[in-house]
């Protein structure tokens, strides 16, 4: 049985959600996902450009159809909670109820942060 779906080197984000990034907030992905390491480079998706580094403060594996069980997720990620839901599979249309997920709550550092070592 696979557990561990991917372990995260970086965190890849598209343009668009540049500044959602910077918010230092968090982040849901699909599967079930480990850090390579608390601290992961975060990269615009189109360009490979590093814009800064994200600190791991919390994970949660959980599935799709349960967000919105999950305060901590609602809190970071989606203040608005009523459009969690829509909002998730805008961005991944096919995804099923009982997808697995990762939410990482995380603070987002800059480049020159004294925390990046």
């Amino acid at each position: 049985m696979k557990v561990i779906d991917r372990i995260d080197n970086l965190i890849q984000f598209q343009k668009r959600f540049k500044k959602h990034a910077t918010l230092g907030r968090g982040t849901l992905r699909i599967g079930r996902r480990i850090p390579k390491s608390l601290i992961l480079p975060v990269v615009l998706t189109e360009s490979k450009e590093i814009i800064g580094y994200i600190k791991i403060e919390l994970l949660i594996w959980l599935q799709f159809k349960d967000i919105i069980r999950h305060p901590e997720i609602i809190k970071r990620e989606y203040p608005d909670y009523k459009n969690i839901l829509k909002d998730i599979k805008t961005i991944y249309p096919d995804l099923k109820r009982n997808a697995w997920m990762t939410f990482y709550g995380f603070k987002f550092l800059k480049k020159q942060s004294k925390e990046i070592k």
